[in-house]
């Protein structure tokens, strides 16, 4: 008998991309303020530093503590905010399809 393979939850995408993005621009951060020390307004992110100011990002909190002050650095963070609404209007799209699905 053939297996049907069951179609993949629409959050569990959204969680690993946001993770891998979480992953990726943490890591972009902390290798950028190693070889830039003007490229945040800390001079050395650590990688605590780099994840928080990635999810700071995210969250659009925007507390202010770090901030880009290098071209690159704003270039990077602003291709991270326009990810992360493209991600949120991909989740939101998941979540309202799935709903739509449940009613069916």
């Amino acid at each position: 008998m053939a297996r049907v393979k069951q179609p993949t939850n629409p959050f569990y995408v959204v969680l690993v991309v946001v993770g891998v993005l979480f992953f990726i621009t943490a890591s972009t951060y902390f290798v950028m303020s190693g070889h830039d020390s003007g490229a945040f307004s800390q001079a050395e992110l650590s990688r605590t530093d780099a994840l928080y100011l990635s999810v700071t990002i995210f969250s659009t909190v925007g507390f202010g503590d770090i901030s880009a002050t290098s071209q690159s650095a704003r270039l990077v963070v602003t291709s991270q905010m326009i990810l992360d609404l493209l991600l949120l209007g991909i989740g939101i799209n998941a979540f309202v399809h799935a709903a739509r699905l449940g009613r069916e």
